[in-house]
């Protein structure tokens, strides 16, 4: 310090000056910073809007196509473990409303193969080694076939993405627009029934008389850059669910692939399986 104040004032001043001229431009380099920031900030923001909205028109015009998914779960039931896999393939056409979905279940070493069929009215399944098919009435189960192909088509997830796009990242990967998720607690609820209903499972929020807590979700999905349809989702869920003294701890990672959309010429429902008595 002593060595400074022999400089002279002459010398302090003309740093202080020199300090101030910087301060200022480094003040105005930081005001354009943020102006750019902000505008680049928009700009994403805009597009992710704009894939999106156009991805979903995409997905609802969607006529026919493939969904196959392959879910892994491990549950934890208090201190048992519990682990399965199931694969499903749905083919599907809207005009007229028709899907066929082939599933392979695989638990405790033991494989459980499902044929089943899904029209306007009636949901038909067959198990493997049975020549019995079991007919379920739609409007009983208060299920509407349209939302469930609409599901197959990814339109629903893509609304509910448009629902929550200020927490989604969209990146590009060669030919195809990457959108990216993660939350937990309540803030995934409507995106992760949206996934549920894509694979055929039940609605987790319909568990009576349970706590429901969701510990982790990240969900990845795909979309042509050619035509902003979807080309494949992986996602991957942990959560947690009490009843009384019950504990169950679930974890879940699916992988989906998209293929022959609007491909698929028509789907026919056997005459064994249509005389199936209610």
């Amino acid at each position: 310090m002593k060595s400074r104040v022999l400089v002279g004032m002459s010398i302090v001043l003309l740093l202080a000056t020199g300090c101030s001229e910087t301060k200022s431009t480094n003040e105005s380099k930081s005001d354009t910073t943020t102006v750019i920031t902000e505008k680049t900030q928009e700009k994403e923001a805009s597009s992710t809007t704009t894939v999106l909205q156009k991805a979903s028109e995409a997905g609802q015009a969607m006529e026919s196509g493939q969904v196959t998914i392959v879910t892994a779960t491990e549950m934890k039931i208090d201190e048992q473990k519990q682990r399965s896999k199931v694969t499903t393939t749905t083919q599907f056409t809207r005009n007229p409303l028709l899907a066929k979905t082939e599933s392979t279940m695989v638990s405790n070493e033991q494989e459980v193969k499902t044929t089943s069929y899904l029209d306007e009215e009636n949901l038909y399944m067959q198990m493997t080694g049975s020549t019995q098919w079991q007919k379920v009435n739609l409007a009983e189960q208060n299920i509407d076939p349209k939302q469930l192909l609409s599901s197959y088509s990814s339109s629903d997830i893509f609304q509910t993405l448009q629902e929550v796009q200020d927490k989604i990242t969209m990146t590009e990967k060669d030919d195809n627009y990457l959108f990216y998720f993660s939350g937990k607690g309540d803030e995934v609820m409507a995106l992760v029934e949206s996934i549920l209903g894509n694979s055929g499972q039940n609605s987790l929020s319909e568990e009576e008389d349970s706590e429901l807590n969701f510990k982790n979700f990240t969900y990845q999905l795909a979309v042509s850059k050619d035509d902003l349809l979807p080309v494949s989702f992986e996602d991957n869920l942990e959560y947690e669910t009490k009843s009384g003294d019950t504990s169950i701890k679930t974890v879940q990672k699916q992988e989906g692939t998209f293929e022959k959309i609007n491909q698929i010429e028509g789907i026919v429902l056997p005459e064994e399986v249509q005389d199936t008595p209610e």
